[in-house]
Order: structure tokens, then C-alpha cells, then sequence
């Protein structure tokens, strides 16, 4: 049987971890971060995982390794493991998701987590309080503006 995999997408503070742990919790699927992913490679280089070092490593190996990486480097985990079920948050760009949906065809859904009050989102993020959320709406705003251009998470979303 095919592994059943689920791409969580949404604009920040959105609640796409909550979904990936709601299917962990009450499906029992492997829960796995896009992000968590950046993290770790912002880490290894010693780098605080602010927002804008975390786009940076994004950009730099998205370059190197192509715009799919991390649905790859996913995919190669998820059939390392051989698990049957996975939830994916944080899928970003309309590549990752092309990716997933190459590999896994039917058994891949993209879901869209949509908050329409950004202002609910930008307090999501100040309860969260790590260091890669913005402290202000202004710069809530302007990461905003960064995912979009940098990752289309637009066109990500129309895919869901």
C-alpha cells in the first residue's frame, strides 16, 4: 500500500503545526516539518533561526540543490522510514508540492490552514514567542511580503 502523505500549507501562524499534530495525535501519522528542516540547517552553520537567516539558508540551498529541495529531502525520509501515513507542515512553494504530488500522485493531499485575520496570526506568533517571529506589524508584514516573493506561497495555496 502506498504511504499517504499530507502537505500542510499556510501563511504564517496560520496553525499548520496544530493541524500536523492533530493527525499525529488522533490518526497516529508520522508528523514531519518542512521547517524544522531550515532549523536544522541554520543550526549546523551556527546561526541564530531568525526569519532572515532562515529564508537566507532557504534561497542559498534552493540555489545549490534545486527549488524542490526539501519536499526531496522529505520524500527520501519518508521512504527511508517506510512509514505509512505523514503529515508534511510547512509546505511552502508550488515546487515542494509539485514534488510531492509527482511521487506520491493520489496519495498526496495539499490542505490549506486559513486564518483571513492577520492580526490574529501576528498574536499566534508573539505567543509563540521564538525567535523568528516578528515583534512588530510591521515587520509581521513585511515577512509577509518576503514568503510571498520568495517562496509563492500563493500559488502554493491555490494548489491545496
Amino acid at each position: 500500500m502506498p504511504t499517504k502523505v499530507v502537505g500542510v500549507v499556510g501563511r504564517n501562524g496560520a496553525g499548520k503545526d496544530a493541524v500536523a499534530d492533530y493527525l499525529h495525535d488522533a490518526c497516529g501519522v508520522v508528523k514531519l516539518s518542512a521547517g524544522d528542516l531550515v532549523r536544522d540547517m541554520a543550526a549546523r552553520k551556527h546561526l541564530e533561526p531568525t526569519r532572515a537567516n532562515l529564508h537566507a539558508v532557504s534561497l542559498q540551498t534552493m540555489q545549490r540543490e534545486g527549488r524542490d529541495v526539501f519536499a526531496r529531502r522529505l520524500i527520501a525520509d519518508i521512504e527511508d522510514h517506510g512509514w505509512a501515513a505523514v503529515a508534511v507542515s510547512g509546505v511552502r512553494s508550488p515546487h515542494d508540492a509539485g514534488a510531492f504530488k509527482d511521487y506520491y500522485g493520489d496519495s498526496f493531499r495539499l490542505v490549506h490552514v486559513r486564518v483571513g485575520d492577520p492580526g490574529l496570526r501576528f498574536q499566534r506568533l508573539r505567543e509563540r514567542e521564538a525567535s523568528r517571529d516578528p515583534e512588530s506589524r510591521a515587520t509581521f508584514r513585511e515577512q509577509e511580503r518576503q514568503e510571498e516573493k520568495h517562496f509563492q506561497i500563493s500559488r502554493t495555496i491555490a494548489l491545496a
